[in-house]
């Protein structure tokens, strides 16, 4: 009876270190997920989206156009070749440039560490001309307009 007694005891300390290590690694692991980070460390997380005043039109050579309308109806287009398009390209399919590191690293023979420097100026220029954003909603500014 002892020996059961016994069994029974080491038993239940496994279980509920097994237990307390279970949860202890869950609420870690979910505090780093809450962690405060800067706004820099959040947007390298984020995926780029194309702003969506933009139309976008792939052309058989490869590159790619960014138009839009002005208020007047004029017809603003904006050419991408080469490196920015394959960037353009990749975001518009949903995925982050930066993941795609040595497939398009290999297209432009481009060593990865030149990539990753190449890939963060392309997408923070784009970024600064306003043809893509990250987050859940774009920043926008807002002009009053008057009839004079």
């Amino acid at each position: 009876m002892k020996e059961t007694h016994n069994r029974r005891v080491f038993l239940q300390i496994v279980t509920k270190g097994i237990l307390l290590g279970t949860i202890s690694f869950g609420y870690f692991k979910l505090g780093k997920s809450f962690e405060l980070s800067p706004p820099g460390d959040r947007m390298k997380a984020q995926i780029p989206k194309i702003n969506p005043a933009f139309r976008v039109n792939v052309l058989n050579d490869g590159s790619v156009e960014l138009y839009t309308h002005k208020p007047g109806g004029e017809k603003v287009i904006y050419t991408f070749e080469g490196f920015e398009a394959e960037t353009l390209l990749t975001i518009l399919k949903h995925g982050d440039p930066s993941l795609y590191s040595q497939e398009l690293g290999l297209k432009f023979n481009i060593r990865e560490n030149d990539f990753i420097s190449m890939a963060e100026s392309t997408l923070r220029s784009m970024e600064n001309k306003g043809f893509i954003y990250y987050g859940e909603t774009m920043l926008v500014e807002i002009k009053e307009a008057r009839n004079e």
